[in-house]
């Protein structure tokens, strides 16, 4: 049945991972996506399908040593991501609003600058998070009838379903879309953005407690 065969397909997903960071050649690069995997928090309980987190976990190996930020750009549109963190539910449709704020807050909290730098200033306000989330609506899953094969599939934007209006994010005003929100972070919190993966980084492969230092 369909539902079998979804079972079967996430005993497969964990054995080729399992399999894979066994025999990888290169065992920095399986620690570093399992770092990633962990920085942009997933589950397959609630995305469901193997055939997502597959698409994922590629997504991880693409940019593994390289742009961060276009690896942030993507993630957001992400299939998976799009599920866990309701991106498929933040949308404007004529009169009716239904942005949904989780993944714009997450965006800054948990996957880019963090909720303050160094010296506790906070990075981002309330006000960033409701018109960033504003920014990021408008992503949805490509359609796709129950039971085929979900490997490949990506997200797509809707220009329907997109919040048209402007919007002022980090003290920037414009008609911003999801890349917009991305580049505004990474340029108005660029040395937050710096330290606090390189935090991470350094937590994953040398020590609970980071040297400032080292991590500057």
């Amino acid at each position: 049945t369909w539902q079998n065969t979804k079972f079967a397909h996430r005993d497969q997903l964990v054995k080729w991972w399992l399999k894979t960071i066994a025999t990888s050649p290169m065992s920095i690069q399986e620690r570093l996506i399992m770092m990633w995997h962990n920085h942009f928090a997933n589950e397959i309980n609630v995305v469901d399908f193997a055939e997502f987190m597959l698409t994922q976990n590629q997504l991880f190996r693409k940019y593994i040593f390289g742009d961060f930020k276009q690896m942030v750009k993507d993630i957001t549109k992400d299939p998976s991501m799009l599920i866990y963190l309701d991106g498929i539910k933040n949308y404007k449709s004529g009169n009716r609003s239904q942005i949904n704020e989780n993944y714009a807050r997450e965006l800054m909290e948990l996957f880019t600058c963090g909720v303050s730098d160094w010296n506790n200033t906070p990075n981002y306000t309330e006000t960033d998070v409701a018109e960033g989330a504003r920014a990021l609506s408008g992503w949805v899953i490509t359609p796709s009838p129950k039971g085929s094969y979900y490997l490949g599939l990506s997200g797509s934007f809707a220009q329907s379903r997109w919040d048209a209006g402007s919007k002022t994010f980090m003290g920037k005003t414009g008609i911003w879309k999801a890349d917009d929100i991305v580049d505004i972070i990474f340029t108005e919190r660029a040395d937050q953005v710096a330290k606090f993966v390189c935090t991470k980084i350094y937590r994953a492969l040398v020590y609970d407690i980071p040297d400032p230092v080292i991590v500057s």
